[in-house]
């Protein structure tokens, strides 16, 4: 970062993270923001808020993952935030976490 960056979501985020974060591609849970078609990365999709989710944050481990991959169901999964078993923020913005006082 150079004194000419352009920052976003209160200084947290650079440009292209925050453009990221502004298109919905982080994760609900942790608030990392993600590239779409980045595909090493484990994540599945909540069913009730349509939100990627990363598998850990998810608590689904690889097995689990895998499995879940090569079904041919479309097997209902609801996030932990959509569950109720996380408190998350609703803020998209993420800040509330940042820089605590």
């Amino acid at each position: 970062p150079t004194s000419k960056s352009v920052w976003m979501k209160d200084c947290t985020l650079c440009e292209s993270c925050g453009l990221l974060h502004k298109g919905g591609n982080f994760c609900p849970i942790c608030k990392k923001v993600f590239l779409p078609d980045d595909k090493q990365l484990k994540m599945v999709s909540c069913d009730s808020c349509e939100k990627w989710v990363h598998i850990q944050c998810g608590g689904i481990d690889v097995k689990q993952y895998e499995s879940m991959m090569e079904s041919t169901e479309d097997t209902p999964w609801d996030c932990p935030k959509c569950k109720g078993e996380v408190e998350v923020s609703d803020d998209e913005d993420g800040n509330e976490d940042k820089f605590p006082l």
